[in-house]
C-alpha cells in the first residue's frame, strides 16, 4: 500500500505468490505379510530409488497383504487389483499358482507425477522341488576370483576367504542347483541382491551370506563366507580371523570354546566314523603365513590341510607368522575321535567248567551279559560271542575275524590282538591271552569311557600297561588285586 504526500490518496499493489505443488511419487516403505501375518522377504532389499522386487511364498500361502507408505504427504496411495482392507494404506490380494503381481500406484501432490512399485510374488505348487543348494558361488575382484576355502562344494556352506588390504569391494555371485530356486545375497548390514551384488569391505572380517529359498519356498538353506581384508598398518599381526574344521560330508565341527582369534586353545569330539577333517585357517593380514601341523609332525604350509584321526585324542596346531617374520602365534585343537566300541559287562560264572570260566558269553545266558555286543568298524558290524576268562587266560570270540590289529582293555590292563596265542579261525575271530586273574566277580558290572584312553601300548605276549585312566560309566567299579574291570575295545590303525 502506498500513501500519497496529501495523506490522503492511497494505491494497494497485490502480488500473488503460487507454490508449485510436490512431484514426490516415492514410497517410504513397502512390506508384504502373508494369510498368517508373518512378513515375507523381499528381493532386493527395498528401497524407494527401486521399482521392482520379487518374493517367493509356499503353496500354503493363499492371499497377501501389501503394506506401504508415502514419503510425501501430499501424494496418494493406490494398490491396484488388491482389495483393500479399509486402511488406506494396505490393500489384501489373492494368491493363484505361479507368478502373481502385486502393484502400488503413488500419484504425486501435482497430480501428474506417478510413480508404480511392482513386486512378483510367486506362489509354489503342491510338488516344488525343496532343493535349496547352489551349483556355484562365487567372490571375484572384478575378473579375478577369490579363493574360497575349502574349495566350493555345494554340500560344504561355511568358507573363509583372504584379500589383500588395498582391496575395497567385491562381487558375490549364487547360483541355484535347480532353476526354480532362489539366491539371495546378504551382506553385514542385513540388505540383500538376488543372485549377485556388490560387497564393501572392510579392513578385517567380512560376512557374505547367501540364503536359498527351494522352489517350494519352505527349504532354505543358508550359505556363509567370511571374507578377511587384510591390515594395512599392521606387519606383527598373527592372528586368525576364522578357523573351520569340516568333518568331510559338509559338516561344520564345533570348538569349544567358539572361535575366537585370541583364543589359542580349543576341543572338538567326533564320532568314530569320522577319520578325517578338513582345516581351514583365514588370517586376519594378507601378509601373514599359515602352517597346519598334525600330531605326527606333518606340516602343510597353507590355509587348507585334510588331517587324519586316530581314535582317542588328535592334537592339530595352525601356526601363524605374521608378515614381520618374528611374530607368531599357534592354535591348539585337541579334537577326540570316539572309540569304536565300549561296553559294560555283567560278569557271569559258568561252575560246570574245571576250573569256573565268568565273563560273558553269547551261548550260555547265565554267564553274564554285555550292554553292547557289536562292534562298528568302516560301516561294518561284528558281534561279540564271547569274552571270559578261562584256563588261565582271558578269551575274546567274535562272530567275524576283526580287521586288522585291536587292543582290547580290561581295568589297567590291556591286550592287542597280534599278541594273542589262538590263531583266527577261517568263520569267526578268536583271541586268547595269559591272565592268572582278571580282577572281577560274580555279579560286577563295570565299564569304561571310551573317550578316556589314548593309543595303546602293549608288552610282550598278553597284558601291557594301559595308556591313560579308566572311568566307570556303571557306578564304581570292583576292584580286585589293585585292578578295576571297565572294557574297552580300541582298533590299531
Amino acid at each position: 500500500m502506498v500513501l500519497a504526500e496529501d495523506g490522503d490518496a492511497t494505491m494497494i499493489y497485490m502480488v500473488t505468490v503460487t507454490r508449485a505443488a510436490s512431484t514426490d511419487a516415492t514410497l517410504n516403505s513397502l512390506t508384504l505379510l502373508d494369510d498368517q501375518g508373518a512378513e515375507i522377504l523381499l528381493g532386493p532389499t527395498f528401497d524407494p530409488g527401486t521399482g521392482q522386487y520379487e518374493a517367493r511364498v509356499a503353496n500354503i500361502v493363499q492371499s497377501v497383504t501389501a503394506r506401504a507408505t508415502v514419503v510425501h504427504g501430499g501424494a496418494t496411495l493406490v494398490f491396484v487389483g488388491a482389495a483393500s482392507t479399509g486402511i488406506a494404506s494396505e490393500a489384501t490380494q489373492g494368491l493363484d499358482v505361479g507368478d502373481n503381481l502385486v502393484k502400488a500406484m503413488v500419484t504425486a501432490q501435482d497430480g501428474v507425477t506417478v510413480r508404480i512399485y511392482m513386486v512378483s510374488v510367486t506362489r509354489a505348487a503342491a510338488d516344488s522341488s525343496d532343493d535349496a543348494s547352489l551349483s556355484e558361488l562365487v567372490v571375484a575382484d572384478e575378473s579375478v576370483l577369490v579363493e574360497l576355502t575349502p574349495a566350493f562344494d555345494p554340500e560344504v556352506t561355511n568358507y573363509v576367504a583372504s584379500v589383500r588390504s588395498s582391496l575395497d569391494q567385491v562381487t558375490a555371485s549364487a547360483t541355484a542347483s535347480h532353476t526354480g530356486a532362489w539366491p539371495l545375497v546378504f551382506t553385514g548390514d542385513g540388505s540383500n541382491a538376488p543372485g549377485q551384488r556388490a560387497v564393501d569391505l572392510e579392513v578385517g572380517s567380512n560376512l557374505i551370506k547367501v540364503m536359498v529359498s527351494a522352489e517350494d519356498a519352505a527349504t532354505v538353506q543358508i550359505y556363509m563366507v567370511w571374507v578377511t581384508r587384510a591390515d594395512p598398518n599392521s606387519t606383527d599381526d598373527a592372528t586368525l580371523s576364522a578357523l573351520i574344521l569340516d568333518d568331510g560330508a559338509g559338516g561344520v565341527i564345533n570348538l569349544a570354546p567358539a572361535f575366537d582369534a585370541a583364543t589359542l586353545e580349543y576341543t572338538a569330539v567326533v564320532s568314530e566314523d569320522v577319520a578325517e577333517v578338513a582345516v581351514s585357517a583365514a588370517k586376519n593380514h594378507g601378509g601373514a603365513s599359515v602352517s597346519i601341523i598334525e600330531e605326527d609332525g606333518t606340516t602343510t604350509a597353507g590355509d587348507e590341510a585334510t588331517v587324519a584321526l586316530g581314535y582317542g585324542e588328535n592334537l592339530i596346531q595352525v601356526e601363524v607368522t605374521a608378515a614381520d617374520g618374528v611374530t607368531a602365534m599357534t592354535y591348539r585343537i585337541t579334537i577326540t575321535r570316539e572309540w569304536p566300541w565300549s561296553a559294560t559287562l555283567t560278569v557271569g560264572v559258568n561252575e560246570t567248567t574245571v576250573p569256573a570260566s565268568s565273563g560273558f558269553s553269547a551261548y550260555a545266558s547265565h554267564r553274564g551279559s554285555l550292554s553292547e555286543q557289536y562292534v562298528t568298524l568302516d560301516g561294518n558290524r561284528y558281534k561279540v560271542l564271547i569274552l571270559i576268562h578261562v584256563a588261565g587266560g582271558l578269551y575274546l570270540g567274535t562272530k567275524t575275524e576283526l580287521p586288522g590289529d585291536f587292543t582290547l582293555h580290561v581295568g589297567d590292563l590291556e591286550f592287542r590282538g597280534s599278541d594273542s596265542s589262538v590263531p583266527v579261525m577261517r568263520t569267526r575271530g578268536a583271541y586268547w591271552w595269559g591272565l592268572e586273574d582278571p580282577g572281577w566277580a560274580k555279579d560286577d558290572q563295570v565299564g569304561g569311557d571310551h573317550r578316556a584312553q589314548g593309543p595303546a601300548e602293549h608288552v610282550g605276549k598278553g597284558p601291557g600297561v594301559a595308556g591313560g585312566p579308566v572311568l566307570p560309566v556303571a557306578g564304581e567299579p570292583r576292584r580286585q588285586q589293585g585292578h578295576s574291570v571297565p572294557h574297552l575295545f580300541q582298533r590299531h590303525l
